[in-house]
C-alpha cells in the first residue's frame, strides 16, 4: 500500500508570485535542459519566440534578468522572466511542469529515498528554498495576465 507523502509544495496551490533571488545559475541549468529538449524534438513552430527568448536568457548575465514564479498545481508553475539590457527590457512567460519533483514524489511514495534524482535541483527546490514572496508582481506581470 502506497502512503501519500505531503510536501511543502503541495500546500502552495493558491500561491502568490515569488521572485527567484538566488541560485539563478540553477534556474539557467533548467532552462538549458528545456531548450536542448526542444532542439532535439522540434515542434512544428520551432524555434518559437519563447524558445528564442530562452536562448537569449542563457546568454544573459545573471544580474540582467528577473525570474517570477507562481505555482498553480502540484507540479505546475507559471514562469515569467524579464531580461533588461541597454535601457530596454524583454519579457516572456511559459508553463513549467516539474518532472524532477514529480518523479521524486513517486519514488518517495514507493519508499525509495536514495535515487540520484534527489541530487538534481528542481524548480520546486528553487521555489521552496531561494524565492521571496512579492506583495504585488511588477506592472508587466499584472498587465500580461489581465489580457
Amino acid at each position: 500500500m502506497n502512503k501519500k507523502i505531503n510536501t511543502k509544495s503541495e500546500k502552495m496551490f493558491d500561491s502568490n508570485w515569488v521572485e527567484l533571488k538566488n541560485k539563478k545559475e540553477e534556474f539557467i541549468r533548467i532552462v538549458e535542459v528545456l531548450n536542448r529538449y526542444y532542439s532535439q524534438n522540434k515542434p512544428e513552430n520551432y524555434p518559437s519566440e519563447s524558445h528564442k527568448f530562452r536562448e537569449k536568457l542563457l546568454q544573459s548575465p545573471l544580474d540582467s534578468f528577473k525570474v517570477f514564479i507562481k505555482k498553480f498545481g502540484l507540479f505546475e508553475y507559471i514562469i515569467a522572466v524579464e531580461i533588461s539590457e541597454n535601457g530596454s527590457s524583454r519579457f516572456d512567460t511559459w508553463i513549467h511542469i516539474d518532472g524532477i519533483e514529480e518523479e521524486r514524489n513517486e519514488l518517495k511514495n514507493s519508499g525509495i529515498l536514495d535515487h540520484p534524482i534527489f541530487q538534481i535541483v528542481s524548480m520546486t527546490d528553487l521555489v521552496n528554498q531561494y524565492c521571496s514572496q512579492i506583495e504585488t508582481p511588477n506592472e508587466k506581470l499584472d498587465d500580461f495576465f489581465q489580457r
